[in-house]
C-alpha cells in the first residue's frame, strides 16, 4: 500500500481539498486499492475542526464530500508509514523536511506543484499554494485549480512507482526533492506485487472539476507567489498562511 498525506497549517482548506481530489483521481485510475489518501495540518489551531464552510462549498460543486473531515496534526512519527509526505506551501516544506530525522525522510517531502509540469520547473520558492482563508471564494477557486493541475502528475509519478516495485533506502535518499520537474516520489517500503493498468495516472481532468479549467490553472500560476495578507491574530508568516 502507498501512502500519501497531504500537509497545509491547520487541515481545514488546502491539505482537505488536495486529499480529497487526489483520491478521486486515484479511483479513476484504478489504483485505489493500492495508495490511502489523508491529510493533515502543521498547527493544532483547528484541530477537530470540519473544513472551511467555503471550502466545503466548492468541494460539494466538484462532487467531493467533506462532510466526515476534522483536521488533525501531523505528527512526526507518522513519516515512518508515509511514503509521500505533500506540502501544500512552502513554509509547510521547510517545517515538515525540519522535522524528518534524517535525509532519507527528508526526501519524502515535496511540494505538490512539483507535481504540476507547467511550472515544475521553477524553484520551490516560486511553488507554493497561497492560503484562500484570507480570501473570498474566488481565492478558494484559484487555490483548488492549482491542486487540481499537480493532481494528474502525482497519480502518474505514484503509478509508476508501484510498477517500479521495491527500490532501496539510498535510492529513496537520491529523490533529491523540489526543483528536478521530474515527478518522481519515493517508493513504497515493500512491493506491492501489483500491476497498473495500462491507463493507470491518467490525467483525469474530466473526473476532476478544475483541472479542465486551464484557464484558471493558468492564473493559477501567476498568483503562486501571492503573499498571503498580515493578519494580527494570526501566526501567517510562520506557517505559510492560515489552513
Amino acid at each position: 500500500m502507498y501512502s500519501i498525506v497531504a500537509v497545509c497549517t491547520g487541515n481545514i482548506c488546502r491539505s482537505p481539498m488536495a486529499e480529497l481530489a487526489l483520491r478521486r483521481a486515484v479511483e479513476t485510475a484504478g489504483l485505489a486499492e493500492h495508495v490511502r489518501i489523508d491529510s493533515a495540518g502543521v498547527s493544532d489551531e483547528e484541530l477537530g475542526n470540519p473544513v472551511d464552510p467555503r471550502a466545503d462549498e466548492l468541494l460539494r460543486r466538484e462532487g467531493l464530500d467533506a462532510s466526515r473531515h476534522a483536521a488533525r496534526v501531523f505528527d512526526p512519527v507518522r513519516f515512518d508509514d508515509r511514503d509521500l509526505v505533500l506540502a501544500l506551501d512552502v513554509g509547510h516544506w521547510r517545517r515538515l523536511r525540519a522535522l524528518a530525522p534524517d535525509g532519507t525522510t527528508a526526501a519524502k517531502v515535496r511540494l505538490l506543484r512539483e507535481f504540476d509540469p507547467a511550472v515544475a520547473h521553477l524553484e520551490p520558492e516560486e511553488l507554493g499554494i497561497y492560503d484562500p482563508w484570507y480570501g473570498g471564494p474566488e481565492d478558494f477557486e484559484t487555490t483548488y485549480a492549482m491542486i487540481a493541475a499537480a493532481v494528474p502528475g502525482v497519480v502518474r509519478a505514484v503509478a509508476r512507482e508501484l510498477r517500479a516495485g521495491q527500490q532501496s533506502p539510498e535510492d529513496t535518499a537520491q529523490d533529491a526533492g523540489p526543483g528536478s520537474g521530474q515527478g518522481t516520489v519515493p517508493r513504497p517500503a515493500q512491493d506491492s506485487g501489483w500491476e497498473a493498468p495500462q491507463d493507470a495516472g491518467r490525467d483525469p481532468a474530466q473526473d476532476s472539476g478544475p483541472e479542465a479549467r486551464q484557464d484558471a490553472g493558468q492564473d493559477a500560476v501567476q498568483d503562486a507567489g501571492r503573499e498571503a495578507p498580515q493578519n494580527a491574530g494570526r501566526d501567517a508568516a510562520q506557517d505559510a498562511g492560515r489552513t
